[in-house]
C-alpha cells in the first residue's frame, strides 16, 4: 500500500547506516544491493527505494497507511496490533510535521 501525499517530502538528510527518526519513530537506513531500505524495530515497517529519499518517502507512506488501517479496525484488533496502534497514536503529532 502506498499513498502519494505532498506532506511526505522530507527535509531530513539520511545516509546509509544512519539511525534517525521519521515521525518520531527510530529508523535505520541501509543499502541492499541496488536498493535502499528504511526499517524500524518498533512496528516492523519498512520502505524501499532506488534512492535514500525514495525509501524514506515509501516508509512514510507505509506508516501512514498502516496507522489509518489500524484506526479503522481498532475494535477488532489483536493485542499485538493494539500495541502498534497505541504506539502510533503517540507519534501521530509528527505525521503532518515532516516535510
Amino acid at each position: 500500500m502506498h499513498r502519494n501525499d505532498a506532506n511526505l517530502a522530507t527535509s531530513t538528510s539520511f545516509s546509509t547506516g544512519d539511525s534517525s527518526e521519521i515521525f518520531g519513530i527510530p529508523v535505520t537506513v541501509e543499502r541492499d544491493g541496488d536498493q535502499f531500505l528504511v526499517t524500524d524495530c518498533e512496528i516492523n515497517m519498512y520502505g524501499v527505494g532506488d534512492t535514500v529519499e525514495d525509501a524514506v518517502e515509501d516508509y512514510k507512506s507505509v506508516v501512514l497507511e498502516y496507522s489509518e488501517l489500524l484506526e479503522k479496525r481498532a475494535e477488532r484488533l489483536s493485542e499485538h496490533l493494539m500495541r502498534h496502534l497505541r504506539y502510533l497514536r503517540t507519534k501521530a503529532q509528527h505525521f503532518g510535521q515532516e516535510q
